[in-house]
C-alpha cells in the first residue's frame, strides 16, 4: 500500500537516518549518528543515499536482514549515508464505536469492562377511592425506580428511550362498594393508541372485589410513550391500587 504522507491526524510518518561511515563498512545498522535505533517494517518503504546519491534497492543495497541496510560496497571513511523509513498506512482493524460490528476473534479484557444500564422502570400507586366510571388516566405513581430515566411517575408516563424489546407489566388490584357484578377495564396506552394489550375482566366475586393484570412483551420505538388507564362500569366509589414497570430484553 503507497504512503500518504505525514498529515496533522497522524497517517503516515517519515523517519530520516543519517550513518557516517568509518570505513570498509557493508552494511548499516542499530543506532544512527543522533543515536536513533534504524528500524522499519518493510524494505520497500525505504530510500537509501550515499553522499546525496540515490542507490537502487536490490543493486546497490538490500534488506534481507531485519532493521539492516546490507549488500554495500565497502564504505570509504566519512561517506554520508542517509536512510529514508517511510511508516505504511493502513485501515485499523477495529469495531466502530459508533456503528458497530463484530468481533470473529477471542476478546480479552485485562481493565474494567463498563456496560449502560439496562432501561427499567417500576412505579406503584396505593388504595385511592375513585370514581373510574369515565376511562381514567393513571397518574401520581411513586416512582420505585427508573433506571434511565425515561418515567415520569407524577405524570404515569414512560417516554421509550431505546428502541428494542420490553416487558411491560400492569397490575391493579380493588374493591367496588357496589354489590352485583362489576366489569373492569385495564388499558395500556402506547403513543396515544390504545394497545394490543387491553384486557376487560368480569370479577367472579360479585363486584365485591377486581385484581386485573398486563403482562407482555412488545416491540417499541425509542419516543413512544406509554401510560396506563382504567374504567369500571357501574360503580362510583372503587377502592383501587396499581404497579406499572418494566424492562428492556434487548
Amino acid at each position: 500500500m503507497a504512503y500518504i504522507g505525514k498529515s496533522p491526524t497522524g497517517t503516515g510518518v517519515r523517519s530520516r537516518y543519517y550513518f557516517t561511515a568509518s570505513g570498509s563498512e557493508t552494511s548499516l545498522s542499530g543506532a544512527s549518528d543522533s543515536g536513533a535505533t534504524l528500524l522499519f517494517t518493510d524494505g520497500a518503504y525505504v530510500d537509501v543515499s550515499l553522499n546525496g546519491v540515490a542507490l537502487v534497492a536490490g543493486t546497490d543495497y538490500n534488506t534481507a536482514t531485519a532493521n539492516t541496510i546490507g549488500g554495500l560496497s565497502a564504505l570509504s571513511a566519512s561517506d554520508i549515508v542517509e536512510i529514508l523509513v517511510y511508516d505504511i498506512f493502513t485501515v485499523a482493524d477495529t469495531v466502530s464505536a459508533s456503528s458497530g460490528g463484530t468481533f470473529t476473534g477471542g476478546v480479552t479484557i485485562t481493565g474494567s469492562f463498563a456496560t449502560p444500564n439496562r432501561p427499567s422502570f417500576r412505579g406503584t400507586k396505593g388504595f385511592t377511592t375513585t370514581d373510574f366510571t369515565s376511562e381514567t388516566d393513571i397518574t401520581g405513581y411513586t416512582e420505585d425506580f427508573d433506571i434511565g430515566g425515561a418515567f415520569d411517575a407524577s405524570a404515569g408516563t414512560y417516554t421509550v428511550p431505546v428502541t428494542g424489546i420490553y416487558q411491560i407489566n400492569v397490575q391493579q388490584d380493588g374493591a367496588a362498594n357496589t354489590a352485583g357484578a362489576t366489569n373492569t377495564l385495564l388499558k395500556l396506552y402506547v403513543a396515544g393508541t390504545a394497545g394490543t394489550f387491553d384486557l376487560v375482566r368480569q370479577d367472579p366475586q360479585g363486584g365485591q372485589s377486581s385484581s386485573s393484570m398486563i403482562c407482555q412483551t412488545k416491540s417499541l420505538t425509542a419516543g413512544q410513550v406509554l401510560k396506563v388507564s382504567f374504567q369500571v362500569n357501574d360503580d362510583t366509589s372503587v377502592e383501587a391500587n396499581f404497579v406499572f414497570s418494566g424492562f428492556l430484553i434487548g
